[in-house]
């Protein structure tokens, strides 16, 4: 069980997760980012503990492919316990096709990693 930090800032939701997570679920740092448009670090920015995303709609995403990849969460209504360091919009925005063509990838990568398939 990881924990999922799901809080506002202002009238934004933010919903983040510890990076190794996230890379288990979205394959790498760059394709997580590369989804959303961009993302929130938390911690080191060379190495974040926890990466997010904005918004509820990316909220929802996030939390829905996190589901996908196997991980049960507990919410929590508070920020991640290392500070938001870095937040970044790439300025590529992903049409619904896109976003479930990589979605697709994100499932075949996890296939192959996964213990269960060896």
């Amino acid at each position: 069980m990881i924990d999922l930090y799901r809080y506002r800032i202002g009238d934004t939701l933010v919903c983040a997760a510890s990076r190794e997570a996230v890379v288990a679920a979205f394959g790498n740092e760059a394709e997580f980012e590369r989804y959303f448009g961009g993302s929130m670090s938390f911690g080191l920015p060379s190495r974040p503990d926890y990466l997010g995303v904005w918004g509820a709609r990316n909220a929802s995403r996030f939390r829905r492919i996190l589901r996908q990849a196997g991980f049960d969460f507990e919410v929590c209504a508070n920020p991640p316990p290392a500070p938001h360091t870095l937040s970044g919009v790439s300025g590529e925005r992903l049409t619904a096709s896109q976003r479930l063509d990589l979605e697709v990838t994100f499932t075949r990568s996890r296939a192959v990693i996964s213990p269960a398939s060896g």
